[in-house]
């Protein structure tokens, strides 16, 4: 060994350094005691590429037996560090990285550090996040498959306006899956509206769309006269439901806004529990304002109560739920607001109900900007004709 290497053994003699001294060809020069020791192998057993051996991956083990001078050359004397997973016996695998450097002598320097430890929590680690990502995809395609179920009980906008070509229904859900529901029907010369918000939303209320859908499918087949009497329907359809089986009382239910629109009498009977709706009648604004009590238990004596009023051909009328009126967002980040979000009504009233539709969803995305959507929005709107 040359002379000047000789000092770097000296130095490098302490019986924790691990490393080692190899020359330009890969074989073995020096190793330290702690090299030994981590390795538990005896210096005979590492004599000339015998250590290079150790390595497990095959074609890191001929870069660095041909290439690892030429990459220190090139390297400008700053160095160069790669890691190895080191097969010491069947079973007993270690890892080490290498800080490798050039000596003056042409020898190289191989300082090591034992990341054995650090490498099993990373590969423990990967294992979690793969396990994770496999239970979040499956969860995802099940919110997907909801998503494509849930979509099956709302009406579409064509079916809508197949019942009123001067309709629409604004619908964006907050998550994938929503807590709203709408419906529109005929049964005679009447038309009937509903437009709920379910407690929650996500997949919470998703699941109580869905028993919203069931009420409503059930009442339609046997219509009661006036829309208050369907919401003390409703009322005990969903404490029936989901109070059967348990001695805990549970209060979720729905706000809801259900129109009779009577087409030969011209006249509209509104119901709302917790909810509104907005009736633009000529040149008159009639704010539609239903009863305090949501749909559900609450251990109160419910007042449903019907309101009804003469309608007239191009009439316009607006059930919605709370989400457009409370989505944050303008200069200062707050709430739309009832105020502003009747206003915007006001305006759309007189266009097409496709523009309408535009119109509403330009709107909020004019006022939300870079804010998140708060709630599930829905506006549907008739056109009397």
């Amino acid at each position: 060994m040359k002379t000047k290497s000789v000092f770097a053994v000296n130095m490098l003699s302490h019986p924790r350094m691990i490393c080692l001294i190899v020359n330009r060809w890969g074989q073995l020069e020096f190793a330290s005691k702690g090299l030994l020791q981590f390795l538990g192998k005896s210096i005979t057993e590492l004599e000339g590429d015998a250590w290079i051996k150790l390595i497990k991956n095959p074609f890191q083990r001929a870069e660095i037996k041909n290439n690892l001078y030429t990459k220190l050359l090139c390297s400008d004397g700053e160095g160069l560090y790669f890691e190895t997973e080191l097969l010491l016996t069947p079973g007993n695998t270690k890892y080490m990285r290498w800080d490798v450097s050039l000596l003056e002598d042409g020898m190289v320097l191989c300082l090591g550090q034992d990341i054995t430890d650090i490498k099993k929590s990373e590969r423990l680690i990967k294992q979690q996040v793969e396990a994770l990502n496999e239970k979040n995809k499956n969860i995802f395609e099940s919110i997907r498959y909801a998503e494509r179920l849930q979509g099956q009980i709302l009406q579409s906008e064509e079916n809508i306006r197949f019942i009123n070509p001067e309709s629409f229904v604004f619908y964006k859900p907050k998550d994938i899956l929503s807590g709203d529901y709408y419906r529109v029907e005929q049964k005679g010369d009447t038309d009937i509206l509903v437009v709920a918000d379910c407690t929650g939303h996500g997949i919470p209320g998703s699941m109580m769309s869905f028993l919203a859908h069931s009420f409503f499918h059930e009442a339609f087949g046997k219509l009661p006269d006036n829309p208050s009497d369907l919401l003390f329907d409703a009322e005990n359809y969903f404490y029936r439901a989901l109070n059967s089986f348990h001695d805990e009382t549970c209060m979720d239910g729905m706000d809801v806004a259900v129109a009779f629109i009577d087409r030969k009498r011209r006249r509209l009977k509104f119901s709302g529990a917790s909810r509104y709706g907005l009736l633009f009648c000529r040149e008159k604004t009639i704010l539609l304002q239903g009863s305090k009590f949501s749909v559900g238990f609450s251990g109160y004596q419910k007042d449903y109560f019907n309101l009804e009023y003469d309608i007239n051909k191009g009439d316009m009328l607006y059930l919605f739920t709370d989400g457009y009126a409370d989505q944050f967002g303008g200069p200062n980040n707050k709430k739309l607001n009832r105020k502003n979000f009747l206003e915007i009504l006001k305006e759309a009233k007189n266009f097409s109900a496709v523009e309408q539709h535009s119109f509403l969803e330009y709107s909020l995305n004019n006022w939300m900007q870079n804010a998140e959507q708060t709630d599930d929005i829905t506006v549907l709107g008739y056109r009397i004709g």
